[in-house]
């Protein structure tokens, strides 16, 4: 059985210059099935200081016209 895991993101740019940021890992087996086990999402403004980790409801409340969608083979 061939199976594997990792670490990877995915990005958006918001209009009001900052950017979403979706961070995940997942697990893999036979290099098919592909299951997400963990997703962190961040706010990534143009200042270090603006950088700060949100929870999925505040992601929410961001994108009104619905939540970027993550899929396992992203």
């Amino acid at each position: 059985m061939f199976w594997g895991w990792g670490t990877k993101s995915k990005r958006w740019d918001m209009d009001n210059g900052y950017m979403l940021i979706c961070q995940y890992r997942y697990f893999h087996i036979w290099f098919i099935l592909r299951f997400i086990t963990k997703k962190r999402w961040f706010i990534q403004g143009d200042k270090r200081s603006e950088d700060r980790e949100i929870t999925f409801e505040q992601v929410k409340q961001l994108m009104p016209n619905g939540v970027p969608r993550i899929n396992a083979y992203s």
